[in-house]
């Protein structure tokens, strides 16, 4: 998820080439560290129900991200 998000704001800036892949690389590294530490917080609070919380956490991330790129571009992707 943290490369996804890395890869939209990329992407957004049109920053090409070498230099938008390792900046997405650079910048996906904080992003993904911090959905981790949310995501394990999440799941230790959730004791014997880990599958489920996990799914629902994946869904809410995925919808999350084209949510946030749709918001932050100004565009409407949802149909």
């Amino acid at each position: 998820m943290g490369g996804q998000l890395a890869l939209i704001l990329v992407t957004n800036w049109h920053i090409m080439g070498l230099q938008g892949v390792f900046l997405a690389m650079i910048l996906s590294m904080p992003f993904s560290i911090l959905l981790g530490y949310v995501g394990g917080v999440i799941l230790n609070r959730a004791k014997g129900k880990e599958m489920i919380t996990s799914m629902i956490l994946g869904y809410f991330y995925q919808w999350c991200l084209p949510t946030c790129s749709s918001i932050f571009n100004g565009k409407n992707y949802s149909s």
